[in-house]
């Protein structure tokens, strides 16, 4: 699959979860009126935004860097939905504790769900095949020094920018 794509999809996906994980997931009919539960689960969407670091991270990253960045995104995808499967529970008590007869799961809730799966999915396929994908330039990366090379000391760079040298060649 083309790293775009891939890359495209985890940031898009991480997006929703981050979203969908802040919404109500449960609709409940109360004694007096119908209600939405917001979930008191902020983990999933503390995982949901490491995910979406990740991912912006491993566009700047290469090699094993990218590698551990997809994986962190695949974990952090799997927690998010981890923690919404788990939190079921927790909307159960709290729907109970509303005086609740009757209640249904909101899109959010699988929303959350769906792309949980999907973060996973493209984070594993960045863990596999991210050090094959091209990197960012490096023509605006600091020149490299090497050991025990004289003159380029932070004066002597700029004393040759007021020369005409230019550091990005």
């Amino acid at each position: 699959m083309r790293p775009s794509l891939v890359i495209l999809g985890g940031l898009a996906a991480t997006g929703l979860a981050a979203v969908a994980s802040a919404k109500p997931w449960l609709n409940v009919a109360g004694p007096s009126s119908p209600v939405a539960v917001r979930p008191e689960l902020p983990l999933a969407n503390a995982l949901a935004l490491v995910a979406l670091a990740a991912w912006g991270v491993l566009l700047l990253t290469r090699g094993r860097t990218r590698r551990l960045l997809g994986l962190l995104a695949a974990v952090s995808g799997l927690g998010v939905g981890a923690v919404a499967l788990l939190g079921r529970g927790e909307l159960h008590t709290q729907a109970r504790a509303l005086g609740v007869t009757a209640y249904t799961w909101t899109a959010w809730y699988w929303v959350t769900i769906g792309a949980a799966i999907v973060v996973s999915a493209a984070g594993t396929m960045a863990a596999a095949r991210a050090h094959t994908w091209p990197a960012m330039g490096r023509r605006y990366d600091g020149p490299a020094q090497a050991p025990g090379e004289a003159g380029n000391s932070s004066r002597d760079w700029w004393q040759a920018l007021d020369e005409g040298a230019d550091p990005t060649a």
